[in-house]
């Protein structure tokens, strides 16, 4: 008895999400058209952890070092949004705009890391579909 009632409330919170994302659309804290692009792909959930790394790859993440390999580019992203930030490697192939960090971020979570966003907020203005998981 116990287990239906907990099955029909995770039932109700999942149709709600699914009406709150089909029918609106969240605020943006930037203009870019990245981030209005991902308020319409992204459940509410991950559109606000998207829209906070975002956030952070404008305000504390910036280019250090840039050199052209096989794959692409290899960039070095320093990141001053803690104390003691640390420059983490994205290796970027500019051809599909797909790009994998040294902190494995989307890898492990299914978010485009701050890093990876420090480098795709000057190239594209969509998402490319690499990022785009299914539920």
């Amino acid at each position: 008895m116990r287990w239906e009632s907990a099955i029909d409330l995770q039932r109700h919170h999942q149709l709600k999400a699914d009406n709150d994302t089909s029918s609106s659309i969240p605020g943006s804290q930037t203009n870019r058209n990245l981030e209005r692009h991902a308020a319409k792909i992204y459940t509410y959930s991950n559109f606000y952890r998207f829209q906070d790394e975002l956030w952070v790859a404008c305000m504390d993440c910036e280019i250090e070092d840039r050199k052209a390999i096989q794959e692409g580019f290899s960039i070095a992203i320093a990141d001053s949004s803690k104390k003691g930030g640390k420059t983490r490697q994205v290796i970027y192939n500019p051809l599909d705009h797909v790009a994998h960090c040294s902190c494995k971020m989307f890898e492990c979570e299914g978010i485009t890391c701050r890093h990876i966003l420090c480098v795709l907020k000057a190239k594209v203005h969509e998402l490319p579909s690499y990022y785009i998981l299914n539920r």
